[in-house]
């Protein structure tokens, strides 16, 4: 009598990049009874109990193990059986964070709802209450910029050119320090100087125009 063919196990993978990512199948290590193989091939075993398994990657979720293999990767080969394994890994999105921080030290009042950003000069986004806005994103480069509110000097820390992984995170902080606020009425400056340096109170000026004249001093 012949000898019994000996059973073959084939792992299958399927890779969803919908979230930016742009691996591919062979970016993943298969694995059966924690040895290396390769996807797609008919791999020869022995009778009996098996285990199907793979390195996993960064940035990308795996599901449960299907096919013929139970979920946790487990399969068991009789003589002369062909079975297949699938497995699925999903690509995972990154968080962009976008921090206000709002310097008051000049007499402003503006609310953080009063500013609002734009990520790669998309729709306005207004900031959250507390100041942080945690957006879900692609896999990508990320830039931000905002429309200062008037009476604000804006500075930014890492809101440039900013690359998010899949799976990944960073955090973009703007800050707007409030400016002092010049008086509403006009004001003239006089500043004397004499060559070679000397007794600026010896001299005088006159000015005309409306309003009061206020001032004095050395010049």
């Amino acid at each position: 009598n012949a000898a019994p063919l000996a059973p073959t196990l084939t792992l299958q993978k399927t890779v969803l990049n919908n979230n930016g990512g742009t691996t591919t199948a062979n970016s993943f290590q298969a694995r059966i009874d924690g040895n290396n193989v390769t996807w797609n091939v008919a791999h020869v075993l022995t009778a009996g109990a098996h285990t199907a398994s793979e390195l996993g990657m960064n940035g990308y979720s795996a599901g449960s193990w299907g096919g013929d293999c139970a979920a946790n990767g487990s399969v068991t080969l009789a003589a002369g059986e062909n079975k297949v394994c699938t497995i699925t890994n999903d690509d995972q999105s990154g968080t962009l964070t976008v921090k206000k921080v709002i310097v008051h030290d000049n007499g402003g009042s503006a609310a953080t709802s009063t500013f609002s950003f734009q990520v790669n000069d998309g729709s306005a986004v207004a900031f959250e209450a507390d100041g942080e806005n945690a957006l879900t994103v692609n896999a990508g480069m990320y830039s931000v910029t905002e429309t200062t509110a008037s009476g604000y000097i804006a500075t930014y820390e890492n809101c440039s050119n900013v690359y998010i992984p899949n799976g990944g995170s960073a955090t973009c902080t703007i800050t707007n320090n409030d400016v002092a606020v010049l008086p509403t009425t006009g004001h003239l400056i006089v500043n004397k100087v004499t060559q070679p340096s000397g007794d600026t109170t010896s001299f005088s000026i006159t000015a005309t125009g409306s309003g009061a004249i206020t001032g004095g001093g050395a010049g």
